[in-house]
């Protein structure tokens, strides 16, 4: 029977709420002892109201959204819908009216989520979400009463309290039937990213393992049938992936719903219920009140456990384990299949058990503009506290890297702790513990990592996640960095010449060698031989750049996917020997278009500049003083260029001042040999005249 004459009905639902039966029941209850709950109050002791509505008016302006799988009622009316009436002219608020022939009075209506007809289906889900970390306390009022009949297998088949991942909440409904519009059913999906399914079991399929998604590995009390009047709490899932059994009433020594009846014999027959997430235990717990039966008005427990420690992203649909979701919403779902009834809700509230104020938190990234393969390179994330609430609560940081992308070392940042990183599997996870209440930029995270394989020119995108347990949401950031060619190590030595290397796959003698390779290859270095320059002869190769790069006409040794064509780089110099004070031009090829160029001499830059569109840059050099042999090298992102450059003393010097000191220092060493062959040639000169008289005196005598 589907809920036509709603007036009846609603005569019972006044006499058991406002008469006598009531009364008598509280007084009976009282009298033997029981804590009795009321039913009508809000949630005791709770920090904030997300929902507190009775949904007996004929509107309502919940927060909220609704669903129903495209189901009706039977007489074509909407669900979900609120049953009081008068109906109002010009539909309002969040939640639709039932439009009834009889309306419920004002004040005494309910949310109808099915009515006795077969395969209905809908449920509000609360159009926000709340933290984790501050837990939740729901109660609500369930009514499942009326069906059986018309061909029905029975009553079928019960309301569900869900949890899912947020933001963003769901905003469709699992399939009707046992699923109970939460876990999947064969090949149709469950709610999205759900994380608990909490099944008010009227017929039994939501207890059985038909109503589970794959990769669920049954436990001993769950069985392929049904399983009446129970309750069961099902897990995260996604799609048509998970929703597993994780307790129930059925796994109890001695059942509580032995004496608790899910549905009842009209609508004053029903069963109030507790849902409590608990986020210093981090457990979850359900309590049933029933009206009637031997446990009437007595709160008893009937499922509990710890709250899972995987959840599906609300964003990603992706499994993250080994956490809980920092942000949940809930929603309350009822369904129908072969078997019917009516459902209903009323006198619903939801609350926070604890106030924690929300902290909002933001992410940065950085890393070069490009990068070689196999070339180590860093990227560097920086999360941050926006909010005026400081935070004091852990905050994580997940990356997994994209596939042609792997770590080359574990993370580390200051204060955080990486240890939990998957190095095989490229997962970064590190976390970072306030001493206290932190607001601002937190200490970054550095990322090492290189390219494993990728198509030169492609740019890779990666993405970080940082959240905490008592955050809005989390934030995420990205770094691209382009592929631009194959990494070789720069020298080891800093003012050291390397001679440059062929491939390993093509040996060749040293450049030094008279002898030619054995089969052709790039013309090598010029052999010594005496440069022009005035002072000292230097081997030409000296002045010969350096390159990170070589061109070779093979393919280069290192593994990528697919044939790729490796960009020439290259560092020369205009002229690769000065002398003190003198400049030279710094011109080179192979790095990313646009890229910021830095050249450097003895770690000390000595200019800057942009590459072109193509990759190529130039700018002017000037080594410090001194003389001898430098190293300059250009470094655009994760590239590397080196070229040597030779400071030699000179007599020539465009300076005048220099000029001047030379000429001095000529005139003096000048004055010096003349003065001394002078004086020398005067004393062979009386030399030769004292001699010459010595032998006309002695021819004399």
């Amino acid at each position: 029977m589907h809920r036509t004459g709603g007036a009846s009905h609603r005569r019972q639902k006044t006499v058991a709420r406002f008469g006598l039966l009531r009364a008598l029941l509280v007084a009976t209850i009282v009298g033997l002892g029981f804590v009795v709950l009321p039913i009508d109050s809000a949630v005791s002791g709770a920090a904030t109201t997300l929902i507190s509505d009775h949904f007996s008016h004929p509107t309502s302006t919940s927060n909220v959204n609704v669903a129903s799988g495209g189901t009706t009622q039977t007489d074509g009316g909407p669900l979900p819908c609120l049953t009081a009436g008068p109906v109002p002219a010009t539909p309002t608020g969040t939640i639709a009216n039932c439009n009834l022939p009889s309306p419920d009075v004002d004040g005494s209506g309910a949310l109808m989520l099915t009515d006795a007809g077969f395969y209905e289906e809908s449920d509000i889900i609360y159009a926000s979400s709340f933290p984790t970390a501050d837990g939740l306390d729901i109660n609500f009022d369930a009514h499942m009463y009326g069906g059986g009949g018309d061909g029905s297998i029975g009553f079928a088949d019960g309301i569900s309290f869900d949890l899912a991942t947020a933001p963003p909440g769901p905003t469709t409904i699992g399939p009707p039937g046992g699923a109970l519009g939460y876990a999947a059913s064969g090949s149709t999906p469950g709610m999205p990213h759900g994380y608990l399914g909490v099944g008010f079991d009227e017929f039994g399929n939501y207890s059985n393992s038909v109503s589970e998604g794959s990769g669920c590995t049954d436990p001993s009390w769950e069985h392929p049938y049904a399983q009446s009047n129970q309750v069961t709490v099902r897990g995260p899932g996604n799609g048509t992936i998970g929703y597993c059994a994780l307790s129930s009433s059925l796994e109890q020594e001695s059942d509580p719903m032995d004496s608790i009846q899910l549905h009842g014999d009209d609508f004053s027959s029903y069963v109030h219920v507790e849902v409590v997430i608990d986020p210093t235990s981090k457990t979850y717990s359900v309590t049933l009140t029933p009206t009637t039966g031997a446990d009437a008005g007595v709160a008893v427990p009937v499922a509990s456990g710890p709250l899972p420690d995987s959840y599906y992203d609300a964003e990603t649909g992706d499994l993250v384990s080994g956490h809980i979701p920092p942000q949940l919403t809930f929603a309350v779902a009822a369904s129908s299949g072969a078997g019917n009834d009516n459902h209903e809700i009323d006198n619903f509230d939801a609350a926070t058990k604890t106030d924690t104020p929300l902290t909002t938190l933001a992410l940065s990234g950085t890393g070069p503009a490009s990068a070689g393969l196999n070339g180590s390179f860093n990227m560097v994330f920086t999360p941050s506290v926006t909010s005026k609430q400081a935070e004091a609560l852990p905050v994580t940081m997940d990356d997994t890297l994209p596939s042609n992308e792997a770590l080359t070392a574990e993370p580390f940042g200051t204060g955080w702790d990486c240890s939990a990183t998957d190095m095989t599997n490229n997962v970064v996870e590190c976390v970072y513990t306030p001493t206290s209440g932190v607001t601002g930029a937190l200490p970054a995270v550095t990322i090492p990592t290189k390219f494993t394989s990728g198509t030169i020119g492609s740019s890779v995108t990666d993405t970080a996640t940082v959240f905490s347990s008592d955050s809005l949401a989390p934030a995420s950031a990205d770094v691209s960095v382009m592929l631009v060619s194959v990494f070789v190590p720069p020298p080891s030595t800093p003012n050291q010449p390397s001679q440059p290397q062929p491939p390993p796959t093509q040996p060749q003698p040293p450049p030094t060698q008279p002898t030619p390779p054995p089969t052709p290859t790039p013309p090598g270095p010029t052999p010594p031989g005496p440069t022009p320059s005035p002072v000292t002869p230097a081997p030409v190769h000296l002045f010969q750049p350096v390159t990170t790069v070589m061109p070779t006409p093979t393919p280069t040794p290192t593994p990528i996917p697919t044939p790729v064509t490796v960009p020439m780089a290259s560092l020369t110099l205009s002229s690769p020997a000065i002398i003190p004070g003198g400049s030279t031009t710094a011109s080179g090829t192979g790095c990313a278009p646009q890229s910021p160029v830095v050249l450097s001499i003895l770690s000390h830059t000595v200019a800057t500049t942009t590459a072109n569109q193509v990759g190529d840059f130039s700018a002017p050099v000037s080594p410090p003083s001194g003389s001898g042999q430098f190293r300059v090298v250009a470094t655009c992102g994760a590239v590397q260029l080196t070229a040597f450059l030779e400071v030699v003393a000179s007599a020539e010097s465009s300076n005048p001042e220099g000029g001047a000191a030379v000429f001095c220092v000529f005139v003096l060493v000048g004055v010096i040999l003349l003065r001394g062959q002078f004086s020398t040639s005067s004393r062979q000169r009386r030399r030769r005249r004292r001699t010459a008289a010595d032998i006309l005196g002695t021819s004399g005598d």
